[in-house]
């Protein structure tokens, strides 16, 4: 035993000798073998746990889709959410989803923090980020700080055609006399908002489905003058005059919103014009009113007490009251509307021409930016004015100048809502005289004015106009994406008035009705191009 042991033990100390060992030791490069060969190995596991990740999670995706599918055939109404969303996912892909969705809810929580800024010192202060350019930008300087009462801030500064600043024009007794001749009102000053559709308040008449409410416009358009008011119609001319909603019918019925333009306190300022006349000429004035002869008027205005008021006649107007000149050529705006709704449209287009026509000389007195914002307001009115008048041939040829008048104010004011509703107002006119690719272009600059804007009731407006455009230019498939736009605009929008509302849902139907028709047009078109083809020996 004691041999044995000494055996192992000489044969243990011989393996421990380095001349007598088989195997050599382990270098630099057997240990970066090892790491290769161990890194490969949990390689391969991770590769095949994340297979196996995928593999579930692809099996679960494709489960749901089928229970989708499922629930889309069992339920068809959920077909519009999905159009929805997909609206929204090709805006977020044009715009750019930051812009579509992110600078939205970043706008909503800069709404919703309190602000530090005391409103009444600053109240025609812009609110965008370049106080230097614009109406809403304030004068700084010390003499103009020195000359204004605490509280209150200069007009803005001069961006007429020079685009410099006014200083001898920036005074406190300017700025003091307007607040108080406006009472505190510097609405005009500053942009609108983009909610230029009215939210629903439960009192206007309940919407009617599209088809019921184009059949009873198109019997009431048909009706004979002739028949008496409270006769019915009788079965056999129902069915003469049966609706044919062919894709010219849906064509010719599509019409774009007007967004229209309002009266600026038109009771306040009229009020204020008939405190300054002397009581024998206020009677006359008074009657000339009710018998509609507001070029009357304006002609009586010369016999007022601070002076001749008569804006229409500028060699005689009254010197160094600008805001006087400006209650009257506001009042005349006032009388405009008046006409067109009383159907006395040749007096509002005598009215808007001749203040036009005189806006230059008669406004001589304002300052240089309030000059900027009335000339725009008063565009922007004879613009309107076209549009209920297209008769009209002059004023209808000097529309698109009215149109570049305007909207180069508004940019200049950096009023980009009042711009973009310029810009449809001036569509809507073009889209009336046959203008219809011009009309689309004026659509198309408003939405990109708008790209970076919140949803708004502005935005609705421009697609279902864009539709309007693209259908009657025959462009089916740039229609239909435009109306599912604004359909997925107005979901996320709360209610808007059923009056508006009702035009809305109208276009869309007669713009689905066209694309239901569509391949049978296309082929009727075809036929009549050969035909005519024939005809004429082409």
């Amino acid at each position: 035993r004691t041999k044995g042991l000494g055996a192992t033990a000489g044969s243990t100390m011989a393996d421990m000798n380095p001349d007598r060992r088989s195997w050599p030791l382990p270098t630099a490069d057997h240990r970066a073998c090892a790491d290769l060969f161990a890194l490969y190995m949990y390689n391969m596991y991770r590769r095949r746990e994340l297979t196996n990740m995928w593999a579930t999670l692809c099996g679960s995706y494709e489960r749901g889709m089928d229970v989708y599918a499922e629930l889309l055939s069992k339920n068809p109404a959920l077909k519009p959410m999905l159009d929805s969303i997909a609206a929204q996912l090709k805006r977020g892909s044009v715009v750019g989803y930051d812009k579509a969705f992110i600078a939205k809810q970043r706008k909503e929580s800069d709404s919703n923090a309190p602000s530090s800024r005391n409103p009444a010192s600053d109240i025609f202060a812009s609110s965008r980020t370049k106080p230097s350019k614009g109406l809403g930008a304030t004068q700084e300087s010390a003499d103009t700080q020195r000359t204004i009462r605490p509280g209150m801030t200069p007009l803005p500064k001069d961006v007429g055609q020079s685009g410099e600043a006014a200083k001898d024009d920036m005074t406190g007794e300017y700025l003091t006399t307007y607040l108080k001749e406006m009472d505190g009102d510097d609405s005009q000053f500053k942009d609108i908002s983009a909610s230029v559709i009215p939210l629903s308040t439960g009192t206007s008449p309940p919407r009617k489905p599209p088809h019921e409410y184009i059949l009873e416009a198109e019997l009431a358009s048909q009706k004979s003058d002739s028949r008496p008011e409270g006769m019915p119609l009788t079965e056999a001319e129902k069915a003469a005059r049966k609706v044919k909603p062919d894709v010219p019918f849906c064509m010719k019925r599509v019409k774009p919103i007007w967004l229209p333009i309002k009266a600026h306190r038109f009771a306040a300022y009229r009020a204020k014009v008939l405190q300054l006349l002397p009581p024998r000429i206020l009677q006359q004035y008074v009657d000339f009113e009710k018998q509609g002869q507001y070029l009357a008027c304006i002609k009586l205005l010369e016999s007022a007490t601070p002076g001749s008021l008569n804006v229409l006649s500028p060699a005689t107007l009254v010197g160094n009251k600008p805001l006087l000149v400006e209650t009257v050529l506001q009042l005349i705006v006032g009388y405009s509307g008046l006409c067109l709704k009383n159907n006395q449209g040749n007096i509002a287009v005598k009215l808007i021409t001749q203040v036009i026509d005189n806006m230059s000389l008669a406004l001589r007195d304002l300052h240089p930016g309030h000059r900027t914002v009335l000339e725009a307001y008063l565009y922007d009115t004879a613009l309107s004015i076209a549009y209920y008048m297209p008769n009209d041939i002059s004023l209808s040829d000097r529309s698109e100048a009215f149109f570049q008048q305007a909207s180069e104010r508004y940019l200049r004011l950096e009023h980009t809502n009042r711009y973009c509703k310029c810009c449809l107002r001036a569509a809507a006119v073009l889209h009336g005289q046959g203008h219809l690719s011009e009309a689309e272009y004026y659509t198309q600059q408003a939405l990109n004015k708008l790209s970076d804007a919140p949803v708004s009731s502005l935005l609705v407006v421009c697609y279902h106009n864009l539709a309007v455009h693209t259908l009657v230019q025959q462009r089916l498939a740039d229609s239909v994406s435009h109306v599912r736009a604004y359909v997925a605009l107005l979901r996320q929008l709360p209610k808007l008035g059923n009056t508006w509302m009702q035009q809305v849902d109208n276009t869309q139907w007669l713009i689905l009705k066209a694309q239901e028709m569509w391949p049978q047009y296309q082929q009727q078109q075809g036929m009549r191009d050969s035909q005519a083809g024939v005809k004429f020996g082409h």
